[in-house]
């Protein structure tokens, strides 16, 4: 595709209506070309992300109790255990959550095993764009431990088993700050 072709196919992917972008993402990648499926992909990201941050600057604060809406189209069981599997392997071998929290002004990182840390954890699950196919829940975090401090860096690195609505799996998970001075924590997730 031309630059002018993407930037058409960007245009027209804003105009969609979330119903058909959703039926669009639930589909997936079969049928179109690897930009298209890209743009699609950054379109229902961008849209989750306004969803987000239209929230956090209403609230000041996450929301860890609003549920994610149900994928368009309603599709056979068949179909979303193919979709969830597929799901899990991707997020198996790329899976990464980013979230920011509003947290208290303080320089110094949450612990692994703190509520803040779970709590960052929890929003970076639900509120992923994969969470919209399968809609995992985080029903707690155990077995928290640190793998890795880095106080210059502002990173953790920690490892737990997520206990998922869908069954238990171990992750680990990166919390870190841009700055010292920014209240902004920021959570990577990687399911093993």
């Amino acid at each position: 595709m031309t630059p002018e072709q993407l930037e058409d196919s960007r245009r027209h992917a804003g105009r969609m209506s979330t119903q058909e972008l959703g039926e669009l993402y639930v589909r997936g990648p079969s049928g179109l070309s690897s930009e298209a499926w890209a743009i699609i992909e950054e379109e229902v990201q961008r849209r989750e992300r306004a969803v987000r941050v239209a929230h956090l600057s209403s609230t000041g604060s996450p929301s860890l109790t609003t549920g994610t809406a149900p994928a368009p189209g309603g599709a056979k069981k068949r179909r979303f255990g193919v979709l969830g599997a597929l799901l899990l392997g991707f997020l198996a071998v790329v899976g990464v959550g980013y979230c920011a929290l509003f947290l208290e002004s303080s320089a110094a990182l949450p612990s692994c095993d703190s509520a803040n840390a779970e709590a960052a954890v929890r929003d970076a699950i639900e509120h992923s764009v994969q969470s919209r196919l399968v809609n995992h829940r985080l029903l707690s975090l155990k077995n928290q431990s640190e793998l890795s401090y880095n106080e210059g860096k502002l990173t953790r690195m920690c490892k737990g088993t997520a206990i998922l609505n869908s069954g238990d799996v171990a992750i680990r998970y990166r919390l870190y700050k841009v700055s010292a001075t920014d209240a902004s924590l920021f959570v990577e997730v990687n399911f093993r």
